[in-house]
């Protein structure tokens, strides 16, 4: 009996995991049809973040532009200015107010950990480097989570909320239980971006450090 109830057990159990695996799947391939026919974002936005008790920290806006493969900018201009660039084979963080570069090689798993990365990258690296989600519908807008599968990245859950119109919202939720909203305004989609823009100079006299 006891040897019948155990077969059964894992049976079920198995037959518990296949229908998780299945889900899971089909939440990834939800979110590659969202995602599959954009090969170049550019547009404007809002940053916001707010610490575990829903205070606002810090509030910021600025324009950005990816295109895939690898390739993103993402210019903060108020209040602070930064400028985060990559080409595929390097990441620039260019702060003004430190007269200070950095730059990193783009296969380090830090950088594609960010979310312009994320947006970037190929789809492959979705299934490789996250769980995925389909959390439903909220308020006309359809939200997948995305859950890192080594404990060593920049967030802890990232979400990416959808309408009719394409991505406009993207909610970074960080190690230090703070969250970050990305609101993307004046979205352009599949239209021809500026190469220039990918393409970054160390400005003379500012410090760089290669990590």
């Amino acid at each position: 009996m006891k040897l019948k109830l155990s077969i059964s057990t894992l049976a079920l159990l198995w037959g518990f995991v296949i229908a998780l695996n299945s889900h899971a799947a089909d939440d990834l391939a939800r979110l590659q049809e969202r995602l599959e026919g954009v090969k170049t974002l550019q547009g404007n936005f809002t940053q916001v973040l707010r610490d575990d008790d829903g205070t606002v920290l810090e509030e910021s806006q600025g324009r950005f532009a990816l295109e895939r493969p690898g390739k993103f900018y993402w210019h903060t201009l108020e209040p602070f200015e930064q400028l985060l660039v990559s080409d595929q084979k390097y990441l620039w963080l260019y702060d003004p107010d430190l007269e200070q570069v950095t730059q990193r090689a783009y296969d380090q798993e830090q950088v594609r950990a960010t979310p312009a990365a994320i947006l970037s990258d190929d789809l492959q690296g979705l299934s490789d480097n996250f769980a995925v989600r389909h959390q439903g519908e909220d308020n006309g807008r359809t939200l997948f989570t995305l859950t890192p599968r080594t404990h060593d990245d920049m967030f802890n859950e990232l979400t990416l909320a959808f309408t009719d119109q394409g991505l406009v919202e993207i909610h970074v939720h960080d190690n230090l239980g703070q969250q970050t909203v990305f609101a993307l305004l004046n979205v352009r989609r599949n239209q021809s971006v500026d190469q220039k823009l990918f393409q970054f100079v160390p400005p003379k006299g500012v410090d760089v450090l290669v990590d």
